[in-house]
């Protein structure tokens, strides 16, 4: 009944405003939206970020529906933006028990949107309608220096200029939003990557993992400064060895964080899918706030 009812205003919306009204809601709306917020105070946002001609059309409906799912629903199919992309790409290997997803992680001087570890390691840059390519190559680059596999997740409306500016190695996943429904697809597979840089990898770790890591090739570490423990296991250890425990350190960094969005995953909202990540909080104390 609740999704009859916010298709029903969206459709509302639709006739009274225009693609760039719209457009310009989505990025105000997103800017204010907090999962904190109770639906009082998150319906009182949602119509004063309203274009004014829309502000009457609410209030038929504040008490029929979720204001979260409201702002999910109008996110999907109006403003698609790089956090739901990366919910709704990393929903499709929720049922993988041998694997992880994570979220957001610097990796030389660009911050990786996506990254998976299933035996193999996987980066996944993300580039929607919104967003502009000019980093890209750069990205990429620092990506393949420490990750198997690299892929460009592109609105349709990127993918020929964004090929032009990747290594062939790299994969192409397209996306395209159907009316709400976003729908990838596989333009190009990533080829294994061969030249990666076990001094970036260790770079990507903090003191503690880099101990660790050392613990488990067995180094003898003299240094206590990242520079020294980074050097004394590049020293002591082959990429080979450095490439394994750099997986299994990530895979057990982030394997609490990726089974709480697996175990709620039916409770949480695209939009709020890496808060729920990054804090591991409980989806049954949101959503429900009066």
């Amino acid at each position: 009944m609740g999704t009859l009812i916010v298709d029903e205003l969206l459709s509302e919306i639709e006739k009274n405003s225009t693609q760039q009204e719209r457009y310009e809601y989505g990025t105000r709306m997103y800017s204010s939206y907090s999962i904190f917020d109770s639906a009082h105070i998150l319906w009182g946002k949602i119509i004063l970020e309203a274009p004014r001609i829309l502000k009457n059309i609410f209030s038929d409906y504040v008490k029929l529906i979720s204001p979260y799912e409201f702002v999910n629903a109008y996110m999907y199919k109006y403003y698609a933006n790089e956090s739901i992309i990366k919910s709704v790409f990393s929903r499709k290997h929720l049922n993988r028990d041998d694997e992880i997803t994570f979220f957001e992680m610097n990796v030389g001087k660009s911050r990786l949107d996506l990254a998976r570890i299933n035996g193999h390691s996987s980066a996944y840059e993300i580039k929607t309608e919104f967003d502009s390519l000019t980093k890209l190559e750069k990205q990429v680059n620092d990506y393949f220096q420490v990750f198997e596999y690299v892929y460009i997740i592109v609105n349709r409306k990127h993918t020929d200029r964004a090929i032009e500016m990747i290594p062939t190695e790299c994969g192409v996943i397209e996306y395209k939003n159907n009316d709400g429904r976003i729908i990838f697809n596989y333009k190009r597979k990533s080829q294994k990557n061969n030249t990666i840089n076990p001094l970036f990898q260790l770079e990507v770790l903090n003191k503690i993992e880099l101990k660790y890591l050392a613990k488990q090739g067995e180094v003898n570490l003299k240094g206590n400064s990242k520079t020294e423990l980074i050097s004394e296991i590049n020293a002591g250890l082959d990429k080979m060895k450095i490439n394994k425990y750099f997986k299994e350190i990530l895979k057990k960094k982030y394997q609490s964080k990726w089974q709480n969005i697996r175990k709620h995953s039916l409770q949480i909202n695209d939009v709020d899918t890496q808060l729920f990540f990054k804090n591991e909080l409980e989806p049954n104390i949101f959503y429900n706030l009066e």
